[in-house]
């Protein structure tokens, strides 16, 4: 608008110059406030619904400078034609404007004119452009679409197309609201956009209710190419493993994948995580399980939380392990879950050295808030299964998982107990110092521990009170097999707490001594043999809260 009010300005001025000129070459002369009331009535302010190409030239200066000159003799006449009201503004007020030409003529019957730049049907056809424009934007008021940000954009002018955009939009599960929020989709074509690329997702087995999920997390993606951006992602993606019927699961939790750069981001993340160790094999499940890995910077998110985690005493192959195990760690924050994590480990009493191996037990403890997970607990821990509070950072050191772990699971495993013949008190101390029973599968692990005790080795549950580790070791990979090797009877803890190789030496002396519970070569065995009973096959691995150690599931030692 300035820009044309400036060109209409020294347009104004040129003309008013000419004039004078003109006028002094024959004879004539202009007073002031004629030269003055000619360039006011010049300065025309264009309208402001008129696009730029409609008032960038107002009329020809060239051909108003050759009117004027002092070369063409006869006198001079200037016309002002004026126009009717021709278009209504878009807030209903008529404005007019007008067409100025200069006329030079030998006598008052003989004219010349200029042609005007903006002929009558350019301003019609636009004219019709507008009110075109107007029904549109009607139509997206009656759907409840805001149509303040959509004057700017190129819709079409047919309301038909417009709404079969709309209707098609609603039909895969789009609401008002999703337009509102992304209006650029209104300007995508339903044949040349929507339906190829939507057609597509569909192959890769997008399911028909996770489209419109989809979209609402990325819905750039109805602008691209299928072939250009699309498919190439898609190619990549498959060969680091991803399985095709998870594929569509996949790009549904993070269709943002579709806007990385294949060889920026997506790239260096995977190459660091095969630098520190992890299986290349394993990328596959990882990006399956964890596809926002693919955004994640090495600078400033994966290669500071792999550095707070070798500083607490893991080394990095136990980290690429972890990683590998539990992928969705790298989802965590840094400081609002790693360190809060860690500190509070340490206030509820855990040893400092002891949270490497918590751990490397349970990595998905970096996700939980600790406290108010403990505080849930806190209750049945100390009244109902007996541990004190003074005790609570040991237990956790042998059982992280009870901050996540089943109550009404867990209480069956205490009645079970009871039921055997147990006497509450030596539950509750087999409990502190075995927590993991309480993850136990009764009917795989413990009732066929106890029946052999009982029936095959002859031993009485006092023994088991004296070890309760006895009941979370794997019957036939374990106790049978080392029961039948062994030639004097000797105790359960000397027995099984051992690694192979210890159990070897030991089994091959022409006499067995037998060791205390507390010597150091028991105690020493643990950390060869260290499993603590709790396999992932009780773990929900759906969610960092999820119901652990469910009764169908098994956990114990090899």
């Amino acid at each position: 608008m300035v820009a044309a009010t400036m060109l209409t300005s020294v347009c104004a001025d040129a003309l008013s110059a000419s004039l004078q000129a003109g006028c002094s070459s024959n004879g004539c002369s202009w007073s002031a406030k004629e030269l003055s009331n000619s360039r006011r009535g010049l300065c025309l302010s264009a309208p402001a619904f008129l696009p730029a190409k409609y008032y960038s030239s107002p009329f020809s200066i060239t051909s108003a400078a050759a009117a004027l000159s002092p070369q063409r003799p006869g006198g001079l006449t200037s016309v002002i034609l004026p126009a009717r009201n021709l278009e209504k503004t878009t807030t209903g007020v008529w404005r007019s404007f007008f067409f100025f030409t200069s006329v030079v003529g030998t006598s008052a019957t003989n004219y010349t004119f200029a042609e005007p730049s903006i002929t009558a049907g350019e301003v019609e056809e636009y004219g019709k452009q507008i009110e075109d424009q107007e029904l549109v934007l009607n139509y997206l008021r009656s759907e409840g679409i805001d149509s303040e940000e959509l004057r700017e954009l190129e819709l079409p002018e047919s309301v038909e197309i417009v709404k079969e955009r709309v209707q098609f939009l609603k039909q895969i599960g789009l609401t008002v609201k999703d337009i509102n929020d992304y209006p650029l989709m209104l300007c995508c074509s339903v044949r040349r956009n929507l339906v190829p690329v939507l057609n597509y997702l569909e192959s890769l087995r997008v399911t028909s209710s996770a489209l419109p999920v989809l979209v609402r997390r990325y819905p750039q993606i109805l602008h691209t190419s299928v072939v250009v951006d699309l498919q190439p992602h898609v190619t990549y993606l498959e060969g680091y493993g991803i399985p095709p019927e998870q594929l569509g699961d996949v790009l549904t939790r993070f269709p943002e994948v579709f806007g990385l750069k294949i060889e920026g981001t997506m790239s260096t993340s995977i190459a660091y995580l095969v630098m520190i160790g992890v299986n290349p094999r394993q990328i596959g499940a990882i990006l399956t399980e964890i596809p926002q890995l693919l955004s994640m910077r090495v600078g400033n998110n994966l290669k500071p939380k792999v550095d707070f985690l070798t500083s607490l005493g893991i080394p990095i192959s136990a980290v690429a392990k972890m990683i590998e195990k539990r992928p969705s760690i790298l989802g965590f924050g840094l400081f609002d879950k790693y360190h809060t994590a860690v500190d509070s480990l340490l206030e509820i009493g855990v040893r400092k050295e002891a949270v490497a191996q918590l751990l490397l037990q349970f990595p998905d403890v970096l996700g939980l808030d600790v406290k108010a997970k403990l505080e849930e607990k806190l209750l049945w821990l100390t009244e109902e299964v007996g541990i004190s509070e003074e005790s609570l950072g040991p237990v956790l050191e042998k059982l992280p998982q009870i901050l996540v772990i089943n109550v009404a699971m867990a209480r069956k495993r205490i009645e079970f107990l009871l039921e055997s013949g147990f006497l509450a008190e030596d539950v509750k101390l087999m409990i502190s110092e075995c927590p993991q029973l309480l993850a136990m599968n009764i009917e795989k692990t413990l009732k066929p521990n106890l029946s052999f005790l009982n029936d095959e080795m002859k031993r009485q549950i006092e023994e088991v009170v004296e070890f309760p580790l006895f009941l979370t070791y794997n019957l036939d990979k374990r106790i049978r097999p080392r029961y039948e090797q062994m030639r004097q009877k000797c105790s359960l803890a000397w027995m099984l707490d051992c690694s192979d190789r210890t159990f070897e030496e030991r089994s091959s002396l022409d006499y067995i001594e037998m060791f205390d519970e507390t010597d150091e070569t028991v105690a020493g065995s643990v950390e060869d043999d260290q499993t603590q009973g709790q396999g992932d096959d009780e773990i929900n691995e759906g969610e960092t809260d999820g119901e652990y150690f469910s009764e169908d599931s098994d956990t114990d030692r090899n």
